[in-house]
């Protein structure tokens, strides 16, 4: 088979592109979830907020009808690609695109169940508002069947700088929406509905987008065999689909539900933590199918896609510990600009929730050989229990233990999804992992970062230096290691 042209070497001001942009994506995330709660909370009220959050946690659930599609389609997608197997890619292709429709069909129905538990919240809203609502829900719908088919082609051919470009517009259109509807109305019925017009719009655009690109890329394809059979495609990524939608949607779902009186400062509180993860997760992200189609691929394209995750792993762990180095040591100020009504609430949650993203620190970057070695029900598995463990956390919250408990079970959530990812690199994944000493160096620089954070409130400096001390090792010689993979 012939290459496409989105395997032509890129120049070096577009690789560093590339590699570089997601910084900016992560830019764009912290500064719309600092104004968007802000401009809420503040602008209209706490229970508008309260509104809001449990509208888009219902939206959310239009992923569980995607079942894992996305990242089995992707590694399949990429792994046929990656092996210049075009006949077998264009068949592939062609099903993801009616899989696409019928995961969001599914996910539209789930999440209008879903809807129906916010009805003590929307009581009294003007049936605008109730369409707005609705309007957020055809809008995710639209976005998992065109913009994921979209996300797909371009990432599984390579085409990994627009694929960033298009997310990022994707996040930061309905959000600026959003915003500008907020500071424009002072309404929260206005807000919702620029915010799903401007998703539908989008999405609306990225899918013609799609259809020219998978015309593109098997305009040169006589005949196609049948693709893979179905189960092996929607089957392995179920699970981690399953445990991803309850970790984003669910935790503050319920939370609206079971104790709304606790949303205004919880879930601030979790994005300030989640913050410190957010270019850990871009680069895995991209690494992901950077990986999947170099083990693919010959001897040499599988030995250089071990070393950038060996360079990437140390890496991407050190940076996010320096980064909760960071977070620990601006929480006080941040909250008493940011949210002053709400910074005593979140001193209690804050400790256990940067052990939290301590702990993912180290194994985050695990998913990447996990799904590129085909292990995705494993993985999904582990992770819809530990998922579910969090989520137990919410009940506590209504108990005797109150809003501190929400910290506490995100950060036992984490611990079996640290104790597998160690266990998964020194033995399952072993091959094409770093040398054990290196993987255990950071898990356990990792773990002891997680245990300076837990004495966050009664000592916050010792926290930081905790965190700063244990990202200091690796970054050096990662820092030298990807300077190499921005020049090839």
């Amino acid at each position: 088979m012939t290459r496409s042209a989105a395997d032509a070497k890129p120049s070096r001001v577009a690789r560093v592109v590339v590699w570089t942009l997601p910084l900016f994506n992560v830019a764009i995330a912290i500064v719309t979830q600092l104004v968007v709660p802000r401009m809420l909370q503040l602008g209209l009220s706490e229970a508008d907020y309260t509104v809001y959050v449990g509208l888009t946690s219902v939206a959310a659930y239009v992923g569980l009808g995607e079942g894992g599609v996305l990242v089995s389609l992707l590694r399949e997608l990429s792994r046929l690609h990656g092996a210049y197997d075009l006949a077998g890619f264009a068949a592939e292709a062609r099903r993801s695109r009616r899989l696409f429709a019928v995961a969001a069909t599914i996910g539209g129905v789930l999440a209008s169940v879903a809807l129906s538990s916010q009805a003590t919240l929307v009581t009294g809203r003007p049936t605008l508002f109730l369409a707005g609502a609705l309007g957020l829900v055809a809008a995710a719908m639209l976005e998992l069947a065109l913009g994921s088919f979209q996300a797909a082609m371009l990432f599984a051919t390579g085409r990994y700088l627009a694929g960033q470009l298009f997310g990022t517009v994707s996040v930061v259109a309905p959000l600026g929406a959003l915003t500008a509807a907020l500071l424009l109305t002072r309404s929260l019925t206005a807000a919702v509905w620029a915010q799903a017009l401007t998703t539908m719009a989008l999405s609306l655009a990225r899918g013609v987008h799609g259809a020219i690109l998978l015309r593109r890329e098997t305009r040169a394809v006589e005949s196609s065999p049948k693709p893979a059979p179905l189960g092996t495609v929607v089957g392995p990524g179920a699970l981690l689909k399953l445990a991803e939608v309850l970790q984003s949607a669910s935790f503050p779902h319920l939370l609206t539900v079971l104790a709304p009186w606790v949303v205004p400062g919880a879930i601030p509180a979790r994005t300030y933590a989640n913050a410190t993860r957010l270019v850990t997760q871009q680069f895995v992200n991209l690494l992901q199918v950077h990986v999947t189609r170099g083990l693919a691929g010959d001897d040499s394209a599988r030995a250089q896609a071990r070393e950038n995750y060996a360079v990437a792993a140390t890496f991407l762990t050190s940076l996010q510990l320096l980064e909760l180095a960071g977070a620990a040591a601006l929480a006080s100020t941040v909250f008493a600009v940011w949210l002053p009504n709400q910074a005593e609430h979140v001193a209690t949650l804050l400790p256990f929730m940067l052990a939290w993203q301590a702990l993912l620190a180290a194994c985050l970057p695990a998913d990447i050989l996990f799904v590129a070695a085909g292990h995705m029900r494993l993985l999904g598995l582990v992770r819809l229990g530990s998922t579910a463990l969090g989520l137990v956390a919410v009940g506590l919250a209504t108990g005797p233990l109150g809003r501190g408990a929400l910290g506490f079970g995100l950060a036992l959530a984490a611990l079996p999804l640290a104790a597998f990812g160690l266990w998964g690199e020194l033995t399952l994944l072993k091959s094409d992992a770093p040398p054990r000493e290196v993987t255990v160096r950071r898990y356990g620089l990792a773990f002891a970062a997680a245990l300076g954070c837990v004495v966050f409130r009664e000592r916050p400096m010792l926290a930081v230096a905790t965190c700063a001390l244990a990202a200091l090792p690796g970054l050096p010689s990662s820092i030298r290691g990807v300077r190499r993979l921005l020049k090839r």
